[in-house]
């Protein structure tokens, strides 16, 4: 049987490490994250999207985008019909879909927009424009669209943490990809990656 004084602080750890974690979760979730650039679209992959009436689903077609180019098609599933809507003609269907993207912010708006053009599914054409809303989200994570398709980054595409301040020694731990996700109380939509970082006063 442990010692009640021992007990009290086990609880008393708990309870404080459970408040940290809270405050961690409102601090991540008013982050402001730095704007969408080139370099974070090419590579990005779909990792989810969400339906009209806001449930999420695996994706289980590709989309990737290149320098100035992307190519969507069917995988393991078919691209998703929400998704075919908002770029070919009403009632088309496609395995493929191919165009051209530019990232653009229009004047007077704090958000950004991904545009597509020249967007065709074999000899169908598709629609002239499409401006799709685009942010990121978390580190690795840009969101595009209404509903939303999630897209996770590659490692090589996520930012380096700024270096330890004079005097400290930098922790950091990285998850791999999780996929299809984990869905958490605190962040409904699902998490693809973790990143924890922390600054060590020395001596520890």
């Amino acid at each position: 049987m442990s010692h009640p004084s021992l007990r009290r602080a086990e609880l008393t750890l708990i309870f404080s490490i459970g408040l940290v974690s809270t405050a961690l979760w409102h601090a991540a979730a008013q982050v402001r994250y730095e704007p969408v650039v080139d370099a974070d679209v090419v590579g990005m992959r779909a990792v989810h999207w969400f339906t009209a009436d806001a449930k999420h689903q695996q994706a289980q077609f590709e989309w990737s985008f290149f320098d100035s180019d992307f190519h969507l098609k069917d995988g393991l599933g078919p691209i998703p019909a929400e998704v075919v809507s908002k770029l070919l003609p009403p009632g088309a269907t496609a395995e493929e879909i191919r165009g051209k993207w530019k990232l653009t912010q229009p004047d007077g708006e704090t958000g950004q927009r991904l545009v597509l053009t020249d967007i065709r599914a074999g000899d169908v054409s598709g629609r002239k424009e499409v401006q799709l809303p685009i942010k990121r989200t978390a580190a690795g994570v840009i969101c595009v669209g209404e509903p939303e398709s999630v897209f996770a980054q590659g490692r090589n595409n996520v930012s380096e943490t700024p270096e330890a301040r004079p005097g400290t020694t930098r922790l950091e731990l990285r998850s791999g990809a999780i996929q299809p996700g984990l869905v958490l109380r605190e962040n409904q939509p699902p998490v693809h990656w973790f990143h924890l970082t922390a600054e060590l006063e020395v001596p520890g």
